[in-house]
């Protein structure tokens, strides 16, 4: 009978610091749910657009143009591409643009 009330006593230490344990942890849990909550309350959020004015050295256009040939004549539509190649570059540099900042990718 004597080991009998050692084991009651052994499960009530143990009930008791297993008790304790789950209330610390139940704080430290509340606690920390409690500073994400606030501290997500504190930041700022935006959504919208602005429009300003800016001032800038560099932009990248992207334009085409396009011809319609036959299969068969794919070689003319070659050259009449070429010719519009060059009707562009001289457009852009009547604008003012400088040749040699123009890229042109190969024709498809």
């Amino acid at each position: 009978m004597d080991m009998n009330k050692k084991d009651s006593v052994n499960l009530l230490i143990f009930a008791a610091i297993l008790g304790i344990c789950l209330i610390i942890s139940a704080t430290i849990g509340s606690y920390t749910f409690y500073k994400v909550r606030t501290s997500a309350d504190a930041t700022l959020t935006v959504t919208g657009s602005v429009r300003q004015k800016v001032t800038s050295d560099i932009v990248k256009w992207s334009a085409s143009f396009s011809r319609n040939v036959p299969v068969g004549d794919l070689k003319q539509g070659y050259d009449l591409m070429k010719n519009d190649k060059e009707l562009v570059l001289k457009f852009f540099k009547e604008e003012g643009l400088d040749e040699n900042i123009i890229t042109i990718s190969p024709v498809f």
